[in-house]
């Protein structure tokens, strides 16, 4: 099926999320299957971020203003080594996740939470007891991603962003999703 440019189309599949097709070619029985397990899958982690009693948690930040405008800072914060957009070239490279929590007595477990960029679902949550984790994003077969870090009492890190351009993703780089808030 071929979607013309400024075009939509917007199917109801087996899954309660709707798959929102934009401009492009497409296989719709593959495209309708590959929506249908990603949303499975995003269920059941759904489901274990609320049984750990990580889903819409809360945690009251410290905040510094920002002198001369409406801005702020959240001072404790998880801290990432390496922040903004990470890109990875090829299907075996790997993605060094370090991180500090500024609440050094801090024992828990920490969970990398890995999202779908277009829709913001879950596509995998990966536990550490340490402050370090290595993960192979082109796995995952989505192109745009991004992770954050949790901890066990809540407190997170910003949001980055993981760009994929290996083989095993580039299939999947011909869906054009739509965003799901239209």
């Amino acid at each position: 099926m071929i979607i013309a440019e400024k075009g939509f189309l917007t199917l109801d599949v087996e899954s309660t999320m709707h798959l929102k097709l934009g401009p492009g070619r497409y296989d719709i029985e593959h495209e309708a299957e590959r929506h249908n397990a990603w949303y499975a899958t995003h269920l059941e982690l759904t489901a274990f971020l609320k049984r750990e009693n990580l889903l819409g948690c809360k945690f009251r930040y410290k905040t510094m203003s920002v002198p001369g405008s409406n801005r702020h800072y959240e001072m404790d914060r998880i801290e990432l080594d390496q922040k903004g957009l990470v890109i990875l070239e090829s299907d075996s490279d790997s993605l060094v996740v370090n991180w500090n929590n500024p609440d050094y007595k801090y024992k828990g477990k920490y969970f990398v939470v890995i999202r779908d960029f277009h829709n913001n679902g879950f596509v995998d949550v990966i536990e550490s007891i340490g402050n370090s984790i290595t993960p192979f994003p082109a796995k995952y077969g989505h192109r745009h991603m991004f992770y954050s870090i949790i901890a066990k009492d809540c407190r997170a890190s910003l949001r980055y962003k993981i760009e994929v351009l290996s083989v095993q993703s580039s299939g999947l780089d011909q869906t054009v999703y739509i965003n799901y808030d239209q």
